[in-house]
């Protein structure tokens, strides 16, 4: 499966804009191709209420890679289950970094 690091930041007017400056997104996504992967990261994102505006690391994992990780291993297997797992680092509209 594929996981990213996706910079992104809200759509304007809503709730999200509200109180976020801006996220990072870890992203588990169960899909073969690289492309068709990164695409469902970004539809995803876009439904959530986030604006791509850049992918910052894009690897292709294994189950494997997450022996001694369990945080990881819990997105993984959600990703494997649902074709898709989250995680948002948004931080405020100061700037700070919330969780």
């Amino acid at each position: 499966m594929w996981y990213f690091v996706i910079k992104v930041s809200p759509k304007p007017n809503t709730e999200i804009s509200k109180e976020a400056g801006g996220a990072y997104v870890n992203s588990w996504i169960n899909f073969r191709e690289k492309e068709g992967a990164e695409h469902l990261a970004k539809f995803y994102l876009e439904q959530a209420g986030w604006i791509h505006e850049e992918t910052q690391e894009a690897r292709w994992v294994e189950k494997e890679d997450y022996e001694g990780h369990p945080k990881g291993l819990q997105n993984f297997l959600e990703a494997e289950a649902d074709s898709g797992s989250f995680v948002v680092q948004q931080w405020g509209l100061n700037g700070e970094e919330e969780e």
